[in-house]
């Protein structure tokens, strides 16, 4: 009797020892429980608070973990063991590009990639990954940051070069493009036809110091000019003469503006010429004929009488005024030996010589 009761206290010392571990392992699990909770609670809240789209899904089954607070806002309500593609992408079947294959190769490494979502009509650069969720489950991450207006940006900026490329192409003046140091960048095809270089022989002139070539003229005013504008100083309206390598001699108009940097600093200068071979040749025509017509002018008045005769009972006066400079109209008063008046007049039709 006594060993049965000796028996009896140790068994219920070794389960009064068993119930005091389970009891300790229940509030450790608990406590776990609790902090894996409050862990997996404080991740979702960081998520919640990028402004950005984050979801968590199976990569093996599709199923929606997680969408945070800015894809919810985007695609509404999506609850827990949705099928991504379905709820995300609207399609009926797994994605052709989705990610999965490569991400769960790359064994916790990130994917980048750049995708347009049809559903938002909105641009992405998309971070993919496989995380470990706080249930240690191996889960995809995904990372969507909306670039639509980056890429509307730079679409504008690619459209606005295009139409400043074509522009400076189909210029009808000269365009140099030059570097810092003074050297040629680039010549538009107007400029090629002024200093007779064609379009394969654009090299001789690109890399070409602008102070080594003479499309600036020789006159030493007109070349302090331009090196004052390789020191940031703005070039306006300098006129100079200028004779190709085919002997072709052109008058030509030159003005630049420095390029600076968003710093401050010179990167260069444009510099553009305007020929005004022609104007100048028009002018210069316009001048001598103005000069002809005025000599003509002097030589028909010459022409007529400087005074009208006398005659009794009559007042007798007479004068030419010409439409243009000259006319070929013109009046006399030939004299009679009989002392009589004789009054001469020519109409000539049209104006002019």
């Amino acid at each position: 009797h006594e060993r049965l009761e000796n028996r009896v206290k140790e068994r219920t010392a070794d389960l009064e020892k068993i119930n005091v571990k389970l009891t300790v392992e229940i509030a450790e699990r608990k406590q776990a429980e609790e902090s894996l909770r409050l862990e997996q609670a404080q991740l979702l809240s960081i998520f919640d608070s990028i402004n950005e789209i984050i979801y968590v899904a199976e990569p093996q089954t599709y199923e929606v973990i997680y969408v945070n607070k800015v894809g919810r806002d985007l695609f509404g309500p999506i609850r827990n063991g949705s099928i991504c593609y379905e709820v995300l992408q609207k399609r009926s079947s797994p994605c052709e590009f989705c990610t999965n294959d490569i991400i769960q190769k790359k064994k916790g490494h990130p994917y980048r990639w750049e995708y347009h979502n049809d559903v938002l009509n909105k641009d992405y650069i998309v971070t993919d990954r496989i995380i470990k969720w706080p249930d240690g489950r191996d889960l995809r991450f995904e990372l969507a940051i909306d670039i639509t207006d980056l890429k509307r940006a730079e679409t504008a900026l690619r459209e606005s070069e295009e139409f400043n490329r074509k522009l400076v192409e189909h210029a009808p003046m000269g365009i140099v493009q030059l570097d810092a140091q003074g050297t040629i960048e680039y010549v538009n095809p107007a400029a090629r036809h002024i200093f007779n270089v064609s379009d394969g022989r654009t090299s001789s002139i690109v890399g070409t110091k602008i102070s080594e070539f003479p499309i600036i003229g020789q006159e030493p005013a007109v070349r302090e000019r331009f090196r004052r504008l390789k020191h940031g100083e703005p070039l306006s309206d300098v006129e100079f003469s200028y004779q190709s390598s085919d002997g072709r001699d052109f008058t030509l108009i030159a003005a630049g503006t420095p390029r600076v940097a968003p710093d401050g600093s010179l990167t260069g200068a444009v510099i553009m010429y305007t020929d005004i071979t022609e104007r100048k040749r028009s002018e210069k025509e316009l001048r001598n004929r103005d000069a002809h017509m005025l000599a003509a002018q002097r030589i028909q008045q010459q022409l007529l009488p400087r005074s009208a005769p006398e005659a009794e009972g009559l007042d007798i006066a007479g004068a030419s005024f010409p439409a243009e400079f000259a006319g070929g109209d013109f009046f006399d008063f030939p004299a009679c030996p009989d002392g009589c008046v004789n009054i001469l007049l020519g109409d000539v039709s049209g104006h002019g010589l």
